[in-house]
């Protein structure tokens, strides 16, 4: 067993069979130089006239929200079909960690990942690594129950706070901005493992958390229902890697054209995103998705494609970026010292990609 699953919750054999991942979801700066190996990827396949062989990948996410939107148009204007794959996305409420021993243990071909806990798997032997880039912010509201006013509020209070896991993925995040406001774990606030967004929102509602981080839409939803907004992490941390497209290295390796496949649809799908031509049929799909109703949509797409423009412009992995979670996990103790970013990066295939479908 490789010594990063010990960092890992155990929810699942680490060699053969990993996390049995939850329901399905419903509805439908240029990359780093790689210090990988010298071997040299696969040559794309030329466009052929008739599509290739369809493969499928599983792809695990840790929320249902419109941070994926990129997925969604993906699959609806039939980028990954061109390319021959079928998506399948795969919903997992245990959170990044779980994601990170699930990809190692084989269950997902492709996997989004956050970028601290692909650099504490990486540090304790896991065979990891970013081939592209989803979110280059972490954009969430920062949501409390109504009595909840400001950060003084936390003070000797003991709050239990919600994330989908007590480490990794949107904990560390939030404690990171908590200890920026000199609150201490322990007599200020404490996590508790909630799930995804869509549960976190249950238990907001019932009391059972004081607080937790919201994506879109529900963070909107929230306000609206009287819940406080404490302000976004965007406000903390401009750039940080929340998401990025993630393998297992020898995986992408020996599947160096379907990998490059799947990133010519990646690309592909955020240009189609921030084409303002399309912010209609975008806001129609994260509604679709979402399951929210069109004015949350809305605010949803105007906030990360229009505001933050939270995906990279040509879905690169972006080096500041993880740059910036690497000094969060030294803040924080979870990192000795800060190591280059491009340890943790791939950029071959897209590159590759990119070559394919031209820059924006």
């Amino acid at each position: 067993m490789h010594a990063f699953a010990r960092w890992l919750p155990a929810c699942a054999l680490l060699a053969s069979v990993a996390c049995a991942p939850a329901t399905s979801a419903p509805g439908p700066a240029a990359g780093q130089a790689s210090t990988a190996p010298n071997r040299p990827v696969a040559p794309a396949a030329a466009q052929a006239a008739a599509p290739p062989e369809l493969v499928t990948i599983n792809y695990a996410h840790p929320v249902i929200s419109s941070q994926y939107l990129h997925l969604y148009v993906g699959q609806e204007l039939g980028f990954y079909a061109a390319e021959g794959i079928n998506l399948e996305r795969v919903f997992v409420s245990q959170g990044n960690p779980a994601i990170a021993q699930g990809t190692v243990g084989g269950a997902y071909e492709l996997a989004s990942q956050s970028g601290d806990v692909l650099v504490q798997s990486v540090e304790q032997g896991a065979p990891l690594v970013a081939v592209a880039g989803e979110n280059r912010r972490a954009v969430f509201g920062i949501i409390a129950q109504p009595e909840i006013t400001s950060w003084a509020d936390f003070r000797g209070k003991a709050l239990t706070l919600g994330a989908a896991s007590v480490r990794g993925g949107t904990s560390t995040v939030l404690r990171w901005i908590l200890r920026q406001q000199g609150l201490q774990e322990g007599p200020d606030f404490s996590f508790v493992a909630a799930g995804s967004t869509s549960e976190r929102v249950s238990a907001l509602r019932n009391r059972v958390i004081a607080a937790g981080l919201m994506g879109q839409p529900q963070d909107f939803m929230m306000q609206d229902e009287g819940f406080r907004l404490l302000g976004y992490t965007t406000e903390y941390l401009p750039e940080y890697a929340m998401a990025n497209v993630g393998a297992r290295r020898d995986w992408a390796e020996q599947n160096a054209e379907l990998v490059v496949r799947f990133l010519r649809a990646h690309i592909r799908s955020i240009h189609w995103l921030y084409d303002p031509a399309n912010r209609a049929e975008a806001i129609r799909l994260i509604q679709e998705a979402t399951r929210t109703e069109p004015q949350y949509a809305e605010r949803s797409y105007a906030l990360q494609v229009e505001q933050l423009q939270m995906w990279p412009p040509n879905g690169e992995m972006v080096p500041s970026a993880l740059e910036a979670t690497i000094r969060v996990l030294v803040d924080e103790g979870e990192l000795a010292a800060a190591t280059p970013a491009s340890k943790y990066i791939d950029s071959r295939y897209w590159e590759q990609a990119v070559a394919a479908v031209g820059r924006r």
